[in-house]
């Protein structure tokens, strides 16, 4: 969306009296906070709205005053270009909540879980076959969803498995035929925070930035071996995205965006595929073992 809409950012926690459903989002029977005009801070369900689609509370499970907010998906739809999350597109398997459903954008958005958006959102195992057979969307957002969760990096997994699924993603786009018009923005959502010593700074619509994270561009019209100091934000790539197709800006976030063009040589030879390396998991697969992790030199 290229803002919060009034969120806070935090992760949801069950509303009192309700059984908690999947996931995080309009479904999930959440609540987190939100902060309106006024500035009080109220818990609300976890979920944009959308009051257009006819259903109750907008497609949240109780009143909200949340308002609906235009994604990027909404901006490739009107100019009739393809898109897929790649995440984890079922709520539950065998009775049970999917790995890596959490993490998945669409259920955050009544407009993309109620609406035929829904079909664009497909398990994130099918991005690499995708990309080899060159039946890469337009644009893609991809996160570890299904069989793929266990890939995360998150505290408690192993972090040379999930290196190893990110080369197989990359090398996937890299050695496919869409390679030379394809870019690949590699991101995290956690980062240094109390070890990082810069200041985090203020988005133009007034909101506070978070600490910095790292970015990884891989394109064969990437500078190579280029750090790009330039400051931005997450933004950056919606921006990126918006100019790369000609769309509209979502917010002044976005439209006001550094979007990587330093990172950037499009009149240079195409840089041809890096070759990625699988690196040999800890012997207990999904998990870190500390007694391996620990450093005895």
């Amino acid at each position: 969306m290229g803002q919060l809409d009034g969120f806070e950012g935090d992760n949801p926690k069950p509303a009192t009296g309700l059984a908690a459903g999947p996931g995080w989002g309009c479904d999930s029977n959440r609540i987190t906070q939100w902060t309106g005009r006024g500035g009080a801070v109220q818990w609300v369900p976890s979920c944009i709205p959308d009051y257009s689609l006819g259903l109750q509370n907008g497609g949240a499970f109780e009143p909200t005053p949340a308002s609906y907010a235009p994604t990027i998906m909404d901006r490739l739809d009107t100019a009739r270009l393809s898109w897929r999350i790649y995440g984890e597109p079922k709520a539950e398997t065998s009775g049970r909540s999917s790995p890596g459903y959490i993490w998945d954008i669409c259920p955050s958005f009544a407009e993309c879980l109620n609406t035929g958006q829904k079909a664009n959102n497909v398990a994130s195992e099918s991005f690499v076959r995708d990309a080899k057979n060159g039946n890469l969307p337009n644009f893609s957002i991809i996160t570890p969803g299904g069989k793929d969760a266990q890939f995360s990096e998150h505290n408690g997994y192993s972090i040379t498995s999930g290196d190893d699924w990110l080369g197989q993603v990359a090398s996937a786009v890299m050695n496919g035929p869409e390679w030379r018009s394809t870019v690949l923005f590699i991101t995290w959502d956690d980062c240094g925070c109390f070890y990082d010593q810069v200041r985090p700074g203020v988005n133009p619509d007034g909101t506070a930035q978070g600490p910095r994270s790292p970015l990884i561009i891989v394109s064969p019209f990437a500078k190579s071996g280029f750090t790009d100091t330039t400051s931005t934000s997450f933004a950056g790539i919606l921006s990126f995205t918006e100019h790369n197709f000609g769309l509209s800006p979502l917010t002044p976030n976005d439209a006001q965006a550094y979007p990587f063009t330093n990172a950037f040589n499009f009149r240079q030879a195409p840089l041809r595929p890096a070759r990625m390396i699988y690196r040999k998991w800890p012997s207990d697969a999904y998990h870190v073992n500390p007694a391996e992790a620990r450093d005895d030199t």
